[in-house]
């Protein structure tokens, strides 16, 4: 019986009937848990790489061209669709970003298949893959003859049959790297913080758990010596102590001294957040995006979020967008000045108060023409409304100086007729 591979490059185009399924043997991954890492057990951990994840899904990855009249939107052309749209028919162009850039956060470097029209080499679609090995000519990328150095080796099903292809074949998103090709990730770097936050919080929860009871140590007013005697008596109070409640049975000869440890003293709350600070630092998120407000206002989360852009997500954008525009788009797309880039505008939303100040600025200086103030509204366009509109009050001061001395220039001339016309 043959097997259907469910990312098999060779057979992707081709419709089963339902006639066929008797032929094939299928596998599946409804409901098994991808998420095994225990470093998504913690908490600062999560929520940082779901926030990177969610923050790069949500800007459009838009293919443009550079015109004589400025940039535009390329909608005619194919890869346009493709990204705009869904990168395969299984997921949508949020849902492929935002795994794409879990997986570089998490791994440090994240994989996607490109599928290509066999009648044209154009592509058609992007599959993310698992690489499991990475095999490089002898002879080092510098001093290698051949066309493809780099062969890859990777999986992209449950039943993890491994299949080979080039480098050229594949998007490689890489993060931290020294030798620009091997990537580091963050959590093989923090991994002592990661556990730390981690028990931090595994001790919170058995706290709670307790009933915010803490340790107490039995001390016998009898003196018993034999080990067998003590292990007697051990086992007898285990029997009378409730783990889960607060209430202790105390038996003739026995003294209860609890162990009182204050959460205050030993700095625990100001320990856990530094842990949560330090993995935030380390990823480039700023520490109130994920509900650490100590130390904000109004003045400077607005000064953070355009930090947390500039030196974060923008730096992530353009390793996609290079890639893609190497990867995907042909020598003759980028010498018509085709691009792909992602709208970075969605990050920079306003309320409607400040967005309708700066659209009328844009106008009113002749930037943007109404047309254009409308469509960044989501309104239609208007007829005649593409024409640029200027204020007629305001003129360099030399042109008011000239304008002021044509006027009286042509007065003076008028008046000249006048007088010359009356004699």
């Amino acid at each position: 019986m043959r097997t259907k591979v469910f990312w098999d490059k060779t057979n992707r185009q081709e419709r089963m009937t339902y006639s066929e399924l008797d032929s094939y043997t299928w596998s599946t991954n409804l409901g098994a848990n991808v998420m095994t890492d225990t470093q998504f057990k913690e908490s600062t951990y999560f929520k940082v790489i779901k926030r990177l994840s969610e923050d790069i899904a949500k800007m459009p990855m838009q293919l443009k061209q550079h015109t004589d009249n400025g940039d535009r939107l390329a909608t005619e052309h194919p890869l346009y669709q493709l990204f705009n749209t869904r990168p395969n028919p299984y997921m949508s162009s949020f849902d492929f970003w935002k795994g794409m850039e879990a997986t570089r956060q998490h791994k440090g470097d994240s994989w996607a298949g490109i599928l290509r029209d066999p009648k044209n080499a154009l592509p058609i679609g992007l599959f993310p893959i698992t690489v499991t090995k990475i095999v490089i000519d002898n002879a080092g990328l510098f001093k290698s003859k051949m066309q493809n150095p780099i062969l890859i080796f990777y999986t992209c099903s449950s039943n993890l049959q491994e299949y080979t292809c080039f480098y050229s074949e594949v998007v490689h998103l890489k993060g931290f790297t020294l030798d620009g090709f091997n990537s580091i990730s963050v959590k093989d770097n923090l991994q002592e913080t990661i556990d730390t936050t981690k028990a931090a919080q595994s001790y919170q929860k058995d706290l709670f758990s307790n009933g915010l009871t803490n340790k107490a140590a039995v001390q016998m007013t009898s003196d018993i010596t034999d080990p067998n005697e003590l292990k007697k008596v051990q086992n007898k109070f285990n029997k009378m102590y409730s783990s889960k409640g607060r209430i202790f049975t105390i038996p003739a000869g026995f003294e209860i001294t609890p162990l009182n440890l204050n959460l205050a003293d030993s700095q625990f709350s100001e320990l856990k957040k530094m842990g949560a600070v330090d993995i935030c630092t380390a990823f480039g998120v700023p520490p109130h995006l994920i509900g650490i407000m100590d130390g904000y206002n109004n003045n400077s989360l607005e000064q953070s979020n355009l930090n947390y852009l500039v030196n974060t997500l923008l730096i992530l954008m353009e390793t996609i967008e290079a890639e893609l525009n190497y990867k995907l788009l042909s020598i003759e797309d980028i010498m018509n000045g085709y691009y792909f880039t992602f709208n970075e505008k969605i990050m920079l939303r306003t309320d409607a108060k400040t967005q309708a100040e700066i659209l009328t600025k844009y106008v009113q200086s002749s930037i943007y023409a109404p047309n254009e103030a409308r469509q960044e509204l989501g309104r239609m366009s208007k007829p005649d409304g593409d024409d640029l509109i200027a204020s007629s009050g305001t003129l360099k001061l030399k042109d008011l100086y000239l304008t002021a001395k044509n006027n009286a220039n042509n007065l003076d001339k008028n008046n000249s007729n006048s007088s010359g016309g009356g004699g």
